[in-house]
């Protein structure tokens, strides 16, 4: 019994408890619903695969962070975040993984995590300028395929609007 109370105690220390915990899960879930808009993947080309998903998780959840963070909201930036590497986690659980290459998988997907959301903060800092957000979603999202470089300017477009809207909201 003193193995699930331990078990139960961590799980509240990491996402909390409360208000600002279903705060958290609700804005997750609704990145999580506008990064799957069948537009992304029809209209813009996002390629309907799990990495063509993940990036654009990755894509839609930075402006939120980065947002929330400006707003000195970083305990509910961190408990989205958080939320998101459960919900990695499961769903490679979910998909068959075994214990021992969930800890590799997970370091990649922080791994890229990072990298994206690096990339994605020089490029959004040099707006208006559009070469470098260019770059990134040419090598993010569309991983330098050059059949799909054309799409480019289209997500930019609609990715650059969404990234001001979420400025723009007080969470």
């Amino acid at each position: 019994m003193s193995f699930i109370n331990a078990l139960i105690r961590k799980i509240k220390t990491v996402f909390g408890t409360g208000a600002d915990t279903k705060r958290a899960e609700t804005i997750y879930w609704d990145i999580v619903g506008i990064s799957r808009q069948e537009m992304l993947f029809t209209d813009f080309k996002i390629p309907d695969t799990t990495n063509g998903r993940f990036d654009s998780l990755m894509l839609h959840l930075y402006p939120v962070l980065n947002s929330l963070n400006q707003q000195g909201k970083s305990d509910l930036s961190t408990k989205i975040l958080n939320i998101m590497i459960y919900d990695m986690d499961r769903s490679l659980r979910e998909s068959g993984v075994g214990d021992p290459a969930i800890t590799r998988k997970m370091r990649n997907i922080g791994e890229a995590y990072m990298g994206r959301i690096d990339a994605y903060k020089k490029a959004f800092d040099a707006l208006p300028q559009t070469d470098m957000l260019d770059d990134v979603l040419f090598r993010n999202v569309y991983r330098s395929d050059t059949a799909l470089q054309k799409n480019v300017v289209d997500l930019r477009v609609y990715i650059t609007e969404y990234y001001k809207e979420s400025l723009d909201k007080s969470i």
